[in-house]
């Protein structure tokens, strides 16, 4: 027998899932931007 609260709390967790996800791609693109403009200089790495 399914739980009443699971369907809900599946969703709520895919809901957050996939804000997680678009935050993340909003900061890689944003962060890409910067890049873009102030061409940073390459740091080598230990």
């Amino acid at each position: 027998m399914i739980e009443s609260g699971g369907g809900a709390k599946a969703a709520f967790y895919l809901l957050a899932d996939a804000l997680a996800a678009q935050r993340l791609a909003c900061q890689a693109r944003s962060l890409h931007d910067v890049e873009s403009v102030f061409e940073p200089a390459e740091v080598p790495l230990p």
